[in-house]
């Protein structure tokens, strides 16, 4: 970090902290926080004598991990977790929910087996951290000192990248690229959508969370349709020519699905640059409007 002594933890959208510049910023989503454990901020006297303490900021997969072997490696370690969600809904195994295999409750996660471990979860997210004093400063404006700590950010969506899509958007045009609240709205849209209804999948370009996750998706997706919705099919609007693992999905639509999925590339007009998400609408990089009963557009991240 060099001469970087603080940096700026302002709320961002629903995943992580991203570093802006050296000296200001790293920024984090807005989330719901409640501050009530005094006894662990700066000077709290539960602290044991002599003991490190050791902050995780982020409860997903590798924040929750790092604190589990954080602990279980030197128990004598105060670890403390700054997360503000009671409970994590997890990204694999959302597309099952999606495909009506599964229920978006099989893949909540709770932090209970890390309270049971003595890690202390704190239900609350980092505003400021001062690196040179070695405190955070929470969202109430408490201070939180540590010895170390560890970033675990998770993702953040770019809203805007896509012209026109925001948080107001994504409402009526899902992401559900951070499970919970966005898997449960696109999962309702499906299920309410008229057999024949057209379904569109925007898919970012390189680099984004989980390059194989949205051809998973549009499979099952068109594994529900073909159950549900005999009549509807799914297209996929692409920023890139080409995708991970390309001839093992094609292969597996055409053999499952026959011509239920179409994948049109960037070199076939797939990527879209604008949003109207009143109109569900998208306009690709020459102009061209799409419209579908379920578009779910996942942004660059």
């Amino acid at each position: 970090m060099g001469q970087c002594t603080r940096h700026r933890v302002v709320a961002g959208a629903g995943g992580g902290l991203m570093e802006q510049r050296m000296r200001t910023a790293l920024t984090r989503r807005q989330l719901l926080a409640g501050m009530t454990a005094l006894p662990w901020l700066m000077g709290g006297p539960l602290q044991a004598a002599g003991a490190a303490r050791v902050v995780v900021i982020g409860g997903g997969f590798a924040g929750a991990t790092a604190a589990r072997y954080l602990k279980r490696q030197a128990p004598q370690l105060q670890v403390i977790l700054l997360e503000p969600r009671e409970a994590v809904y997890t990204c694999p195994f959302s597309n099952q929910v999606l495909g009506g295999l599964r229920e978006l409750a099989t893949i909540r996660q709770s932090f209970a087996a890390l309270q049971r471990q003595q890690i202390i979860h704190l239900r609350t997210w980092a505003r400021d951290i001062d690196l040179a004093a070695r405190q955070i400063e929470l969202r109430d404006g408490h201070r939180l000192r540590y010895d170390r700590v560890l970033l675990a950010p998770g993702i953040a969506m770019r809203w805007n990248a896509v012209e026109g899509y925001d948080r107001a958007a994504a409402e009526q045009l899902p992401h559900a690229w951070q499970a919970g609240a966005q898997t449960r709205l696109l999962r309702r849209q499906l299920q309410a959508m008229d057999d024949g209804g057209l379904v569109l999948i925007s898919v970012p370009d390189n680099p984004y969370r989980c390059p194989p996750g949205p051809y998973e998706r549009a499979g099952l997706i068109a594994h529900y349709l073909s159950r549900h919705k005999p009549r509807s099919k799914v297209l996929i609007l692409d920023s890139k020519d080409s995708f991970s693992k390309q001839a093992l999905f094609q292969q597996g639509w055409r053999g499952l699905y026959g011509e239920r999925i179409e994948w049109v590339g960037r070199a076939g007009d797939g990527q879209v640059v604008r949003v109207d998400g009143a109109r569900r609408e998208l306009f690709s990089e020459f102009g061209q409007r799409h419209r579908a009963a379920v578009i779910n557009l996942i942004p660059p991240q």
